[in-house]
């Protein structure tokens, strides 16, 4: 058993917890989740939010910087448009082994922008998806075919 270092207590609640780069932490769990309680409803969570998005706004920008800043196929420029592409049509795949889709970014700029990536926007991108690996924009016209599945796009 260990003493709160917070409110003294030395009862079953009591517990020793890990928490970053080694550091520990002396306290009781109602002790240890009003502290959590404070921190979560004052300015440190809004700091960290802010921090957080400034962060991922800064490594989006560098990705997309370094792949051209628009889609490959339409040219699309707004970033609010435009995603990661796989060009290999593996993403799935690789999503699940670097752990989320949140990990891309990091993964793409620590190894060094490779060429397994393009910007698309996300009409091309799904447009990609459905038809087998090509966006619509190369087929040029194309028609509505109706079939047991739904409705898929071919090139007439």
């Amino acid at each position: 058993m260990y003493t709160c270092k917070k409110c003294g207590s030395n009862d079953h609640y009591t517990y020793k917890r890990s928490g970053r780069e080694g550091q520990t932490y002396d306290t009781c769990k109602p002790c240890a989740l009003k502290r959590r309680d404070v921190w979560a409803k004052g300015p440190g969570r809004a700091a960290v939010n802010a921090s957080s998005r400034k962060t991922w706004k800064t490594l989006r920008e560098q990705v997309y910087a370094a792949y051209g800043n628009a889609c490959t196929c339409c040219g699309e420029t707004e970033q609010t448009f435009l995603t990661i592409d796989h060009v290999n049509g593996d993403g799935t795949k690789h999503r699940k082994e670097i752990g989320g889709a949140d990990k891309l970014y990091r993964v793409i700029r620590a190894a060094g922008f490779p060429n397994d990536y393009t910007i698309l926007c996300h009409n091309c991108n799904s447009g990609r998806w459905r038809n087998g690996g090509i966006c619509a924009h190369k087929f040029g016209i194309l028609k509505v075919v109706a079939g047991n599945a739904g409705s898929r796009y071919f090139p007439e």
